[in-house]
């Protein structure tokens, strides 16, 4: 599969301000440079793990359908649509009843339904487009008078169970990292939080500060990016004077944890 991001992740997994405490940085002077590597420490992170951490949606191609399609960058969170160029040439788009989709397997995967077939596709390259979304978190925002989560282009139904997260800052007064939360009154992007299958919405009383995350991003994970930026924050140049070693435990033995090896 060919595949591309078309929407890109809305919010880094580290804030500005929780890499400078890392960093022991107390000034402003190099704050958009700690911003730049905190991009790219993620990027090469994600690279190196094949997999997705803040929320984002993939175009993927293929030139034909197979039984059992694998889809990059996990941990895949939902699949928007599957369209297919027909044998006249005209874009479909296929019907769900026709696959399924595995989002627990890693990679997640589309596979055919039970008792379906696929629809014949003119044989051209990237005759099928599979659209999803994948990532561990996605960045949301509150507004207290009515206790609204803002999430844009989050995957949450009512009834579905999530935890939060928060980086530079701590997350709204009344939520708390580390609790199961269930998800009700979803509405197009937003949606209301509640501590029980059944229960109220819980009573917001603040915004918080820095990000707040539906979702969590292994430690492991954030550990690495640390690492990593670190490294590229002292170290600026392509080569040094200096011989540098890996310490143990470093970038790559976390993220081996957890790490896709493409097939």
């Amino acid at each position: 599969m060919d595949w591309k991001v078309t929407t890109k992740p809305a919010a880094e997994p580290l804030h500005l301000t929780e890499v400078k405490k890392h960093l022991r940085v107390d000034t402003a002077d190099d704050d958009d440079l700690i911003t730049a590597l905190i991009r790219a420490a993620r990027q090469w992170c994600e690279g190196f793990q094949n997999r997705n951490y803040v929320l984002a949606t993939i175009g993927g191609k293929l030139d034909a359908f197979t039984n059992r399609v694998s889809l990059p960058g996990p941990p895949l969170q939902e699949v928007a649509s599957i369209e297919y160029v027909d044998i006249a040439g005209d874009t479909q788009t296929l019907s769900t009843s026709v696959y399924s989709v595995d989002t627990t397997s890693q990679p997640g995967l589309v596979t055919l339904a039970y008792n379906q077939y696929w629809p014949s596709i003119r044989g051209q390259h990237h005759a099928v487009t599979i659209n999803y979304k994948a990532g561990y978190i996605t960045p949301f925002t509150v507004v207290v008078e009515t206790n609204v989560i803002t999430a844009k282009c989050h995957t949450y139904s009512d009834g579905d169970i999530v935890q939060l997260s928060n980086t530079g800052g701590a997350l709204p007064a009344g939520l708390a990292v580390s609790t199961n939360y269930y998800v009700r009154d979803v509405s197009g992007d937003t949606l209301k939080l509640a501590a029980t299958a059944d229960g109220e919405a819980i009573d917001i009383t603040d915004t918080g500060t820095g990000t707040s995350f539906l979702g969590v991003v292994p430690g492991p994970v954030l550990a690495a990016m640390k690492l990593l930026i670190g490294h590229l924050y002292e170290n600026r140049e392509t080569t040094s004077p200096l011989t540098i070693k890996e310490v143990p435990l470093a970038a790559k033995s976390l993220l081996t944890m957890e790490r896709i090896i493409p097939l």
